[in-house]
């Protein structure tokens, strides 16, 4: 397998060479071959344009016996109407590298303790793999600091300051810090140009574009242009590239809405995803979070929580052993759900039991309240009991079935951030000391 290297080294130079000389006021020296599609001492020749084709043509040339792709590509995965709103899931999409190649740097492929780490991550698809080698396509990985400096160099911005959503699965991972992707295909954003003109320092070429996550809507027969890229010179004489917008029928610019600037970010929403996973793996065995608990039930404010539901699989916890002076006495309780069990190898469950400190630790971590704030906390139930004597809840699950919140949106609101997921919204507000409390969870409304 070739191995390709994620460098925009000679595009940009083809770039630079190209747009140096346009925008000229006197008379041509040569006649170009061909003429320019836009009439006027500002616009770009013929074969100015051709050059600028060739800049962002698939495949640039091999280096010392490696294939060298094109990363301006990138720039052309996704419109946007200013580069914050570059989507980073399609500008990662197709970068061109295998496992061991990453924004021009040689790197390690992908080791177990890393893919560990990435199986930890909110909507990993491939939990049935255990090894990176059981993988059934590639994972690339991107370093943050490589992907921010390609950013800063050709657009100004680092992946900090990018707004918008991410269209497909892109996963980081903070102790690594770098994003991952598993795209095993070719399909980069392609950009055709047809014409162009220069307005002071700024450049904007007209064409036929084709970004990866977007399908722009089909116009009338005839239609020449399609997209419009702007790119603008930098004071050093770089040039960076200042928006990627798709025409209209009448070729004029559509210009998407702006993400709103309290919604979060994709990497937020990721991060969120992350805290809020409801299973951990040790040595192949599966766990409940404790965090998981918080999604078991909706709740207006944090006091109507269902505490039978939120204790159904509670971390931490104790299995009772058999011959147990607490399940004795638990079988005296009027509640005791196993009647006519007279041996306790013989009930049909387990016995949890979580002492109430505990609870109360969490409670007070997540809510700021403890079990004494609770609505009928203390009732015995056939589900749940409480021993005074030893201060302890016990329950009795031998099925597996956490709670589960996937964030796929999210607003801040002063202190508070609103989060909405598949099927209900959770609110969070953040204390003085920069922890955050849940407030409620509560179901999305139907659509009528």
């Amino acid at each position: 397998m070739k191995k390709h290297k994620i460098t925009a080294l000679l595009a940009v130079v083809c770039l630079l060479g190209l747009l140096g000389g346009c925008g000229q006021t006197g008379p041509a020296s040569a006649e170009p071959e061909g003429p320019a599609t836009v009439e006027g001492p500002n616009a770009l020749t013929a074969e100015e344009i051709e050059r600028v084709n060739e800049a962002f043509a698939d495949f640039v040339t091999t280096v010392d016996g490696v294939e060298v792709t094109n990363s301006l590509l990138c720039l052309l995965s996704c419109y946007y109407a200013a580069p914050e709103d570059i989507d980073l899931s399609a500008f990662l999409a197709y970068c061109f590298v295998t496992e061991e190649v990453s924004m021009g740097q040689e790197l390690e492929p992908v080791g177990q303790t890393e893919f560990e780490a990435l199986k930890q991550q909110a909507d990993w698809p491939f939990q049935s793999a255990w090894a990176v080698d059981e993988m059934i396509v590639p994972i690339h990985r991107y370093p943050r600091v490589e992907v921010d400096a390609f950013l800063e160099r050709h657009t100004g911005v680092a992946t900090a300051d990018l707004a918008g959503q991410w269209a497909e699965k892109l996963f980081y991972v903070p102790e690594y810090d770098a994003y991952y992707n598993y795209t095993s295909d070719f399909g980069p954003g392609r950009f055709e140009c047809q014409e162009g003109v220069r307005e002071g320092s700024v450049v904007r070429l007209t064409g036929k574009g084709r970004p990866v996550h977007y399908v722009p809507p089909m116009g009338t027969a005839g239609v020449r242009v399609e997209a419009q890229l702007t790119v603008e010179e930098q004071p050093d004489g770089t040039w960076r590239f200042v928006s990627y917008l798709p025409l209209d029928e009448t070729g004029a610019v559509t210009v998407p809405e702006r993400a709103d600037p309290n919604a979060l970010t994709a990497e937020e929403i990721q991060q969120v995803n992350e805290a809020f996973a409801a299973t951990y793996t040790v040595d192949r065995v599966t766990y409940a979070t404790q965090i998981s608990c918080f999604f078991t039930s909706y709740y207006e404010r944090p006091e109507d929580i269902d505490f039978r539901e939120f204790m159904y699989l509670f971390s931490p916890g104790e299995v009772l052993p058999d011959d147990s002076e607490e399940l004795q006495a638990l079988s005296r309780l009027e509640d005791w759900p196993h009647t006519g069990y007279f041996e306790p190898d013989a009930l049909p469950c387990p016995t949890h039991k979580f002492r109430r400190a505990d609870v109360d630790a969490a409670l007070q971590k997540y809510m700021g309240i403890t079990t004494a704030d609770l609505t009928h906390v203390n009732d015995n139930g056939p589900t749940l009991l409480y021993l005074e004597e030893y201060d302890a809840y016990y329950n009795f699950t031998s099925d597996f079935g956490p709670g589960t919140f996937r964030c796929v949106s999210g607003r801040r609101d002063g202190d508070r951030v609103i989060l909405t997921g598949d099927w209900s919204e959770l609110t969070l507000e953040q204390q003085p000391d920069g922890s955050w409390y849940f407030v409620s969870h509560l179901p999305l409304e139907k659509e009528q």
